[in-house]
């Protein structure tokens, strides 16, 4: 999982990022006002769900397409942490990317 922190000093900007991270398919998992914890899912590519599908139908029922979902999800799902500080000085630090 991609995990990416930033820090903002401004209200007004952390709320537009939020909601251009909304728009771009990001999901809340958690707002408690100052901070705000969004999630992108990614559930494999069409292309290998269907080779897996493929190969291995008869012998899985499912469970090799379904594996594969799983692990494509915790392996390339993106998450980002935001944090309204009004403390923090010269905008925005983006500690961890």
């Amino acid at each position: 999982m991609k995990k990416r922190v930033r820090e903002i000093s401004d209200r007004e900007k952390y709320e537009n990022l939020i909601d251009e991270y909304v728009q771009s398919g990001y999901k809340i998992t958690r707002d408690d006002g100052d901070y705000c914890k969004l999630r992108k899912s990614s559930w494999g590519g069409w292309g290998w769900n269907i080779i897996i599908f493929v190969l291995t139908v008869w012998w899985t029922f499912f469970l090799g397409n379904l594996a594969y979902m799983l692990i494509s999800n915790q392996l390339n799902s993106r998450l980002v942490e935001l944090y309204y500080k009004p403390e923090v000085n010269g905008g925005d630090l983006v500690e961890n990317q």
